[in-house]
């Protein structure tokens, strides 16, 4: 989520000061790993949903201040521009039920530390299906791009760093290997600190650890939480889907990277012993810039239709693993049959909004409007009119 930053003037001390901080916090966070303090959470998913004011007129309203003020709810917080807010939800217990309880979701995020290295792993090689299904921002400067831009286009808006090894905005650069300690002490070793924002707490709360991977945008990114007991886990955050067109689609979305997650983790040898880095890389980003007409490698399989293996290879692997959890068969039906009716048909939140410039013409505002009047319905996207 957003976090304030308490000044914009930082001084050479101070950056100095912030790197011996930095150090320190992440010597402990590998102290914690050693003895174990690493091992406890259960499966849990977290949820944050980044939302956009408009106006009458379909155009940007800067107006989050009052909104978040009128609002007052402290799971409603600001993000980057003062036209965005973020709406956060407390993880919930993967078991039977959760996605019924659940009403937006962005980034799913995944807690269970003894598996922690081939969740992370897991979720670096669905990101490919995830982030076609999920496409839904082929426009920018009313020019006709990817069907996933978001990606290209933040990765460039803060291409910070000349090589892959010190990109702020990336995929990665390889599988984690033993832990999850492994992209912190990267962290540390490759990025430079870009907000020396010092603070008045202990080292044992890693506010500058956190801060500082806060400022590194892996598409998957590792964190570190803490319980409600105080005692620290890591979290994997996917940030690959992108904000959804409707309640029905992200709940379907979450379920989808969950279900394949879970399936993916337990099997044996390992997917990324099966599926090479550089191909889990290339598979996303063609899926991110062709969406669902994107073609992918699938482990052992050859090169094939991602539209085609998500029907066929991945939704049965999402239901495997979400009737390992204790789902029973018409919750996961009900979410699963979203994703399954989408790429059948092939209407992605891009592909609709394609659809309507296409009938409608160059009427941006309108595509706005039109938007927001069929996402306040809760009908999936594959449902709605053109």
């Amino acid at each position: 989520m957003g976090q304030e930053i308490h000044s914009i003037d930082f001084t050479p001390e101070a950056f100095e000061e912030y790197r011996r901080r930095l150090r320190t916090e992440t010597e402990l966070l590998v102290a914690w790993e050693h003895q174990g303090r690493l091992r406890s959470a259960p499966f849990r998913l977290g949820f944050e949903l980044e939302g956009w004011l408009v106006d009458e007129a379909g155009e940007p309203a800067a107006r989050n201040a009052e909104f978040l003020a009128e609002l007052a709810d402290p799971q409603v917080v600001p993000e980057l521009a003062r036209f965005n807010f973020e709406i956060n939800d407390d993880p919930l217990p993967f078991t039977p039920g959760m996605f019924d309880c659940m009403h937006a979701s962005l980034q799913a995020r995944w807690a269970r530390c003894e598996e922690a290295v081939r969740a992370f792993n897991a979720a670096k090689v669905v990101s490919a299906a995830t982030v076609a299904v999920g496409a839904n921002s082929p426009f920018f400067l009313q020019r006709r791009l990817w069907e996933e831009t978001r990606i290209p286009l933040f990765e460039q808006a803060v291409a910070v760093g000349g090589s892959d090894y010190s990109r702020r905005v990336t995929f990665g650069i390889r599988y984690a290997h033993e832990s999850l300690l492994e992209p912190f002490i990267a962290n540390l070793e490759r990025y430079p600190v870009l907000l020396p924002d010092l603070m008045d707490e202990p080292p044992e709360h890693l506010a500058h650890l956190r801060l500082h991977n806060g400022t590194i945008w892996r598409w998957n990114r590792p964190l570190v939480g803490f319980d409600e007991q105080g005692r620290p886990h890591y979290r994997i955050e996917h940030r690959v889907v992108a904000a959804g067109t409707s309640v029905a689609d992200l709940v379907a979305d979450t379920a989808f990277f969950a279900g394949l997650v879970h399936a993916l983790i337990t099997e044996i040898p390992p997917p990324e012993t099966r599926l090479s880095f550089a191909l889990a890389r290339e598979n996303f980003y063609r899926a991110a810039r062709h969406g669902l007409a994107a073609r992918v490698r699938w482990l052992e399989d050859g090169e094939g239709p991602l539209d085609r293996l998500v029907v066929e290879r991945l939704l049965p692997l999402a239901r495997d693993g979400l009737h390992a959890v204790g789902l029973d068969d018409e919750e996961i039906a009900r979410w699963l049959g979203i994703v399954e009716a989408r790429v059948r048909s092939g209407i992605t939140g891009s592909a609709w909004q394609r659809h309507w410039i296409d009938a409608h013409g160059p009427d941006w505002p309108g595509l706005v409007m039109a938007y927001a009047e069929r996402q306040a319905t809760g009908r999936p996207v594959h449902e709605w009119p053109p």
